[in-house]
């Protein structure tokens, strides 16, 4: 396995977990302990923005930029999540994560299977 399968498959199973991350907030929102997800969020952003870096050199072997796209409607989602956690008093948590948050989450997260699942899953073969 060569050092770019290595890193695609370290990326889909860390944007695995973040996802896990993400429906426990979300959870944990509709029990109402919205202020107990903030470390949790944190260790979410860190995901995200660590599958991105390691991403970037990867994406220069294709030419898509829907999976930009996507990243930048979740990073969007993330900026509006900290001001809810920031207190921001016009900001729902809840709506963010049902509507924008979560949603743009799977499609992104789609997309990344769609475009590198084949190439990490060839070499488990």
């Amino acid at each position: 396995m060569d050092s770019k399968t290595d890193i695609i498959g370290r990326v889909l199973r860390l944007s695995e977990t973040t996802d896990e991350g993400l429906q426990h907030i979300y959870k944990q929102t509709m029990n109402g302990h919205f202020s107990k997800t903030m470390d949790l969020f944190t260790d979410i952003v860190s995901s995200f923005h660590e599958i991105e870096r390691a991403l970037m050199p990867i994406l220069l072997d294709y030419d898509n930029l829907e999976i930009e796209e996507k990243s930048q409607k979740v990073v969007d989602s993330l900026r509006i999540m900290l001001l809810a956690y920031e207190g921001t008093k016009d900001v729902r948590p809840m709506e963010v994560l049902q509507f924008s948050l979560l949603p743009g989450f799977s499609s992104w997260q789609a997309a990344l299977y769609d475009l590198l699942g084949e190439r990490y899953n060839s070499t488990l073969n």
